[in-house]
């Protein structure tokens, strides 16, 4: 039995850093990955600028030209770059599209501008303008791309609605809408189409089936003809999948490709930074000055895409964040007063062990000068009792010599 505790307190403290290191590798992993996010961040302004020539040449290249086919060509190539980079331009852009369309006269040029405006509100988080957009366009004349760009954009507006709305009865029916148009989507979109997988995936994910769901996002992302910024849409949604599924690791891997994504491709719409610093912000080994970053490198790309109905759902989320932060200084700070507290008990222990200490020693200094003082008249008691013991032996030799003398006469 006294073996067997022997043996426990020596592995006791072996076990718990086995017990605790899964956690530290997982953090060292994240960390890792955060790692790689914060240096394409560092490029920002490089992606950014790289955006910027792109559009100066295509408005350099629309104010050479004057056939309407071409300008049309051209400003639906300057929308879709400012789609999700500024609302306000990709709007003007979007109503140019429109005007030059109506002088065009080509109805599916008409619709497919309708659409444009349609997706510009619902990218800036105002569905009723997208929705009135929407239900003034034909549908039969629509071409069979603009009729899946016509689809999916109802399946966002009903999406973005069915998670922002708090009412449980109006978002069960928002999400009825929203897997209608997903299931008319999964209908009509060729099997070659980039995105066909993501779709499906969408589906299985709204069904439940996260296995199948992230084995069609999986398959989408092994596209070669994906576009950066529909990358960072099948890592947002995978990561989503595996939230669903408690897999908290590989939900951030995904956040953070998403985020690596919309940082090459000046995505300023809503990214999934501020759902990275969320989930951040979460952890065991919370970095709270990294979610911090992220949530306000995330809310500076809001205004600057100039939607304020983005700006009031980040905003929402950076009491959250603050909080959080809060708790955590408020955590190192108590921690601190309590390593104070104890460094300072510690402290007085000393002090008061050096005096009591010193006061032993004190007292032993003073017993040992008595000792030697007493040791002193002890030595020179000695001395004299020998003193008086030679005069005595003197004193009887002489009485025994001098009494052998007188008796000697006697005789």
């Amino acid at each position: 039995m006294q073996k067997m505790k022997t043996n426990l307190r020596i592995f006791a403290p072996l076990i718990c850093a086995l017990l605790m290191l899964p956690e530290a590798v997982l953090a060292d992993d994240i960390s890792s990955m955060l790692d790689r996010l914060d240096h394409s961040l560092s490029y920002k302004e490089a992606y950014e600028q790289v955006k910027q020539k792109r559009l100066d040449e295509l408005r350099s290249f629309l104010n050479q030209t004057s056939d309407p086919e071409v300008r049309y060509d051209t400003e639906k190539k300057i929308y879709d770059e400012y789609c999700y980079f500024s609302y306000d331009s990709a709007s003007a852009y979007a109503h140019r599209c429109l005007a030059t369309a109506k002088r065009i006269g080509k109805p599916e040029y008409i619709a497919e501008a309708q659409c444009k405006i349609a997706l510009s509100h619902v990218s800036a988080g105002i569905p009723i303008e997208a929705l009135r957009v929407l239900q003034r366009i034909d549908k039969s004349q629509l071409t069979p791309q603009t009729l899946l760009d016509y689809y999916v954009i109802y399946y966002r507006l009903w999406h973005d609605e069915t998670n922002r709305i708090p009412d449980e009865r109006h978002r069960e029916q928002y999400r009825q809408l929203t897997n209608a148009y997903l299931d008319s989507i999964c209908e009509i979109i060729p099997k070659d189409h980039p995105l066909h997988y993501d779709y499906i995936g969408a589906r299985y994910s709204s069904q439940g089936k996260y296995d199948e769901a992230l084995q069609s996002f999986h398959r989408c992302l092994e596209n070669k003809d994906l576009t950066t910024h529909e990358k960072a849409m099948v890592h947002a949604e995978t990561a989503w999948v595996h939230i669903f599924k408690n897999e908290e690791k590989k939900a951030i891997e995904h956040f953070v490709e998403s985020a690596i994504c919309d940082n090459e491709s000046a995505t300023r719409e809503i990214t999934a930074l501020y759902l990275l610093a969320q989930h951040v912000s979460r952890l065991k080994s919370r970095d709270s000055e990294r979610a911090i970053k992220y949530i306000h490198l995330a809310l500076d790309d809001v205004n600057f895409f100039n939607a304020n109905q983005r700006k009031l759902e980040l905003g929402n989320i950076l009491p959250e964040i603050d909080q959080e932060r809060y708790e955590i200084i408020s955590k190192e700070r108590n921690a601190m007063l309590l390593a104070l507290v104890m460094a300072l008990a510690l402290g007085a222990a000393v002090i008061i062990s050096l005096l009591f200490v010193r006061n032993k020693n004190r007292l032993l200094a003073q017993a040992e000068e008595r000792d030697k003082k007493n040791m002193a008249r002890l030595e020179e008691m000695n001395r004299r009792l020998n003193e008086a013991n030679n005069i005595k032996t003197i004193y009887i030799g002489q009485s025994i010599y001098a009494n052998a003398e007188f008796i000697s006469k006697l005789d």
